[in-house]
Formats: structure tokens, sequence, C-alpha cells
């Protein structure tokens, strides 16, 4: 069996492909970085394995509807006549319960959007400043996603 892997963000997905490889040691990893939402040249790995994608679907939201269906032309693209699709689609949930979680008390959700400041700052030589930001998530009705 094998398991490809793809994030933008290489240093996670090496640790990440590094790790299931420890504990999976009879599956093999091919990490690919790459920004899956552009078109994506998979590496060539033998061509014994039956080719399925997997997308959780939770950031399919974050595409207006033409953008979504261009990522999806582009998945099966990238998978080739044959293949496979597997795709996590979430249903509607109230707004309440949605910037509930999104607003959590424990602060986990601010925590990832704000470290994009520490980001810009470390990789990109920005100069934001952490104090000049907060984090409120806000479900849009009309676009049925929070921003």
């Amino acid at each position: 069996s094998g398991y490809m892997p793809i994030d933008i963000s290489k240093e996670f997905l090496l640790n990440a492909a590094t790790r299931l490889a420890g504990d999976y040691p009879w599956l093999n990893v091919f990490p690919t970085c790459a920004d899956y939402s552009k078109p994506v040249e998979l590496p060539d790995v033998d061509d014994e394995y039956a080719v399925m994608a997997f997308f959780p679907g939770s950031s399919l939201g974050n595409f207006d509807p033409e953008s979504a269906v261009g990522f999806l032309r582009n998945v099966a693209k990238t998978v080739g006549v044959g293949s496979y699709l597997l795709i996590g689609i979430d249903r509607k949930k109230q707004r309440g319960v949605l910037e509930k979680a999104y607003n959590d008390n424990a602060g986990v959700t601010e925590a990832f959007n704000l470290n994009l400041i520490d980001r810009v700052n470390r990789d990109l030589d920005g100069t934001l400043q952490r104090t000049g930001f907060r984090h409120i998530a806000v479900y849009n009705e009309t676009l049925g996603r929070i921003e």
C-alpha cells in the first residue's frame, strides 16, 4: 500500500510523513509538497497502486463556487481516469454552533490564526505587531462559511 500526503508546508509534511512511516512500516509514504488548490503533478510511483484522492472537504467552503469546481477539476486531472475521490463535506450547522466552535474558549483557533502573523514576520521578514490583531470568527450565512 502507498500513501501520498500533499501539503504546502514542507516542514510539517516531512515530519508527519516520517512519523506515519515509522508507525506503519508496511506503508510506502510519498510526501509531496504542493499547493493543492493549483494543478499538482504527482511524482512517479509504481503503477501497482490504485489512486484514491482524499480531501477532508471543510476548506472547500473557502472557495467561491467557480473556484470549487476548478479545484475539483484539478483533482480529477491530477488523479486521472479510473481513480477515485473520497471527499468529506460537513452539513450546515447553526450560526451559534459554528461561531462558538471557531471562537473557542481555549483559544485554539485564535492561536492557529495569529500564528500566521508570526510566520509572516519570521519567514518573510515582516514587521507586523501581533497586538494589532484580534481573532473574531463570524459565520457568513450567504456563503455558508466562517470568515
